[in-house]
């Protein structure tokens, strides 16, 4: 038995579970084509293929400002935190200013996450931006 048949009949088995305990499995029926990516494209075996797409790259800045309404927090609120003017934070928000290694500091002590975080977030950002 091949690891291809192995694995399908180890799908098969828990899809068989999935249906006998009465759950709904969804279909791309259900989802709604609208959210289906029309790029894909049957290939044999069932197997589906799908070509990659394009992105807008997300500003560590975007984050935050969804952390910060998370929260209930301010960009004043932020700017008190980090101990930076409330320009300084607008501008992180905003993704004009770029998280350095000393703002990544002070996010982290403020947010509760690792500075990496932050710095790996902008130099993705920074890089994929170009």
């Amino acid at each position: 038995m091949t690891i291809r048949t192995a694995l399908g009949k180890r799908l098969w088995e828990l899809r068989r579970r999935i249906v006998a305990s009465g759950a709904r499995l969804l279909s791309w029926d259900d989802i709604g084509r609208d959210h289906v990516d029309d790029s894909r494209e049957s290939i044999y075996g069932g197997m589906m293929t799908e070509k990659l797409q394009s992105f807008r790259p997300v500003s560590p800045g975007e984050i935050l400002k969804e952390e910060l309404e998370a929260r209930g927090w301010t960009p004043s609120d932020l700017a008190t935190l980090l101990g930076r003017s409330i320009q300084v934070a607008n501008e992180i928000i905003s993704g004009e200013k770029a998280i350095s290694p000393a703002i990544a500091a002070d996010l982290s002590y403020a947010i509760g996450t690792s500075s990496e975080f932050w710095l790996n977030l902008e130099s993705s950002y920074r890089s994929r931006k170009t």
